[in-house]
Parts: C-alpha cells; structure tokens; sequence
C-alpha cells in the first residue's frame, strides 16, 4: 500500500467510506516494507473520524459524517495520510472520540464466548473444544432494532454459525457477529 502524504479532502462514492486517520498501531520499517509493530488481534485497527460517506454505505452500516469509527487500516484502498478511503465493509465498528466504549455497527452485534461449551474438562485437563461446528455465546450489545422477525435481545445465550470476527478493542477481545448468523436462542430446561 502506498502512503501519499495530502491535503485534499476525499469525496466518496455510493459504498465507500472517507476517514482521516487519527491514530494507528506504530509502524516499524524492515528493508523499506512497514508492517505494524505489534501482532496482537487489534495490530490492523486505526481510529478514524469519518469526513465523508457514500448513500449506501451509511445506509448498510448506520454511520454518519462526523462519527468516531474503528478501521481495518489493511482494507483500504487509497491512503492518502492522515485520509484512507475504503469500502463500508472495512469499517470495524463505532467508537467515542476517547475510545472507551465501541458499539456494533447497523446489522451486526458483539458476543460474548460462551466458556462452558468452548472448553472440555477432560480428567483434570482443560482441552479447547475445535471440533464444533457451531459456537455459542451472550449477545452484549446489538446494533439494530429488535423485529417480529428478528426477535433476540442483549443477554440472550445464542447459537451461532462458526465465523464471525475476534478484534481487541480496549482491554477486552470482542467477537462480532452479523444478525444472520445466529441460527436459534438456547434456554435452560
């Protein structure tokens, strides 16, 4: 990627995403390649003020001119320092300006792991559980309205199907999930 340093301000089209980048993971130049200085879960994340947003894209994620997201800095399509221009699809989640809360995005939600169903006591032996095929877990926080047709809510306990994104955001890991990816509610009998 390379970084051309401007002072223009990026107009964007009908599914992209204008930001100026106001901090990123340091970077560290090995033989004229800059890579980020850490490889923790969050090494690809940049906070970012959002300057311009297409129709589309405002309308797919719920973000706006003016609000505080975070981005995955390795998804761009043009950097332009201190602005990054990308498709809705890269931008992360919603933050504050001082990044001490993060909220899910229109159409996605975060969830918490369900521990008990993710780790086997196995005679003493705690062994991670990668045979499953589906993962359950706490919805924490939504990013849309609750529907007739869409009827979870925060503190449901959930099944979900397998993906959906890990990041680091603050001191905590965050899994994010998009609404279609829960298959049912899981309730004690």
């Amino acid at each position: 990627m390379t970084t051309i340093e401007f002072d223009k301000k990026l107009k964007c089209g009908s599914d992209f995403v204008a930001v100026k980048v106001l901090a990123n993971d340091e970077e560290m130049n090995i033989g004229g390649i800059y890579l980020p200085d850490s490889f923790q879960a969050n090494g690809r994340l940049a906070f970012c003020l959002v300057e311009d947003i297409g129709k589309n894209a405002s309308e797919k994620i719920g973000v706006k001119v003016g609000d505080y997201v975070m981005i995955d800095r390795l998804a761009t399509f043009a950097w332009t320092a201190p602005s990054a221009a990308l498709k809705y699809d890269s931008v992360i989640c919603k933050t504050n300006s001082d990044r001490t809360e993060y909220f899910p995005l229109e159409g996605s939600m975060f969830v918490e792991p369900d521990q008990k169903d993710d780790i086997t006591d196995v005679n003493g032996i705690y062994v991670a559980n990668y045979t499953k095929r589906l993962n359950t877990g706490v919805i924490t926080k939504i990013g849309f309205e609750k529907t007739d047709e869409w009827p979870f809510k925060v503190g449901d306990r959930v099944m979900l199907v397998k993906g959906g994104d890990q990041i680091q955001l603050g001191d905590k890991i965050v899994h994010i999930f998009k609404k279609e990816m829960i298959i049912c509610t899981i309730e004690d009998r």
